[in-house]
């Protein structure tokens, strides 16, 4: 850790316009983050050993550097000087208009999302309690084709009924979970481009909320980074008109 970003694991970064595909893990996911964007990036066959996109609590350990690790403690940095743990929260991460697309015959094995449910961190550690990896987070705009219709949802204890941005209801709301089978050119063969005039390329995008850092840890003071999550442009290099539509391309 180098201070002052001693507290999440990861702050202001955008994950956008990538192709991804052929993992056993998930396709995407933020471990601990403040302020991610993961918006138009396809996704392609993912996920197979468990679920395709993860929201979950970050990890903190010493690593037998006690004195660093106390120093940074004093500082107001979060985590201990013992053991290893994943205790870490998120804070205003945005999965948006993203395609999730895991062919007939190929699966997330259990759901398609994991996303963990509010814990207590250890004594002293400074993390706020309860730590949890879904405040502010927002999942829109994407489409998912992945296994049966009834695969879960995967919200564990996390996005329950109370959660004002993220909750199951919401969720089924605001994307397409499927319901549109994408139609890309040949993805099997590399070609990831939606088909023109196909239900890809004539699907409306939602628009992606400016971030705020306004609550960013200050004990010690984060600067505060870019707010704007437009992506003006898509993988090719050309303009989206408006907020274009879902995927890389």
């Amino acid at each position: 850790m180098t201070s002052p970003w001693l507290h999440y694991e990861a702050y202001g970064i955008s994950v956008t316009n990538n192709i991804i595909h052929d993992t056993e893990g998930a396709g995407l996911g933020v471990n601990g983050g403040y302020n991610i964007l993961m918006a138009y990036n396809t996704l392609y066959r993912v996920g197979s050993r468990s679920h395709a996109v993860e929201f979950v609590h970050g990890g903190r350990g010493c690593d037998g550097d006690t004195a660093t690790c106390a120093a940074h403690q004093s500082a107001g940095g979060w985590g201990g000087t013992g053991a290893e743990g994943q205790f870490i929260p998120s804070k205003h991460i945005y999965f948006f208009n993203n395609i999730v697309y895991n062919p007939i015959g190929f699966q997330s094995r259990w759901s398609h999302f994991s996303v963990h449910g509010p814990l207590t961190p250890p004594s002293g550690s400074n993390v706020a309690n309860p730590a949890r990896a879904d405040e502010d987070l927002r999942i829109a705009g994407n489409i998912i084709y992945n296994g049966p219709a009834d695969l879960d949802l995967g919200l564990e204890d996390g996005c329950d009924a109370a959660n004002p941005t993220c909750n199951a209801t919401q969720i089924r709301a605001d994307n397409a979970i499927n319901t549109i089978l994408p139609q890309l050119v040949n993805p099997a063969g590399g070609d990831y481009s939606p088909v023109a005039g196909g239900n890809v390329a004539t699907r409306a995008s939602v628009a992606i909320p400016s971030f705020s850092w306004s609550d960013a840890p200050s004990v010690p003071a984060v600067p505060g980074g870019s707010t704007n999550n437009a992506v003006g442009r898509n993988r090719s290099g050309a303009v989206r008109s408006g907020w274009g539509w879902p995927g890389a391309y």
